[in-house]
Formats: C-alpha cells, sequence, structure tokens
C-alpha cells in the first residue's frame, strides 16, 4: 500500500502543475506528446489533452526502458 500510495500522491501534483513533468523520450515517436513524472522507482507516464490529464501508464523503471515502446 505504501508503494501504491506514494504514486497517487505524485500523480495528485498534476493537478496544480500538469507540464511540470519532462517529455518523456522513448514515446515520442507517438507524438501524442506523453510526459512523465519519476517517483521513487516509477515513471508515471501521462498526457494533457485540454484540461484533462490522463495517466496511460506507471513504469517500474527496473524494467528494460525498450519495453515502453511496445
Amino acid at each position: 500500500m505504501k508503494i501504491r500510495d506514494s504514486v497517487l500522491d505524485a500523480a495528485e501534483t498534476l493537478e496544480d502543475n500538469p507540464f511540470i513533468g519532462q517529455k518523456e523520450p522513448y514515446l515520442e515517436h507517438l507524438e501524442l506528446g506523453h510526459r512523465r513524472i519519476i517517483k521513487d522507482n516509477y515513471k508515471i507516464i501521462y498526457r494533457v489533452i485540454d484540461s484533462y490529464i490522463y495517466i496511460t501508464d506507471i513504469f517500474d523503471t527496473r524494467q528494460n526502458p525498450i519495453k515502453m515502446k511496445d
């Protein structure tokens, strides 16, 4: 539960600062504007569309990042 709560707390910071995350280089080929924030060993991948924030993935950074392209 601690990991989940930590990731959710990090994701909530996006409400006030949706563009705080960096662009995600492994997903740039999709040209959809994916961004990321990192909390502990987890990368929270999201997109901002209009006034909505869509979390598209939570990626364990201990994995091979090439897996993100699939």
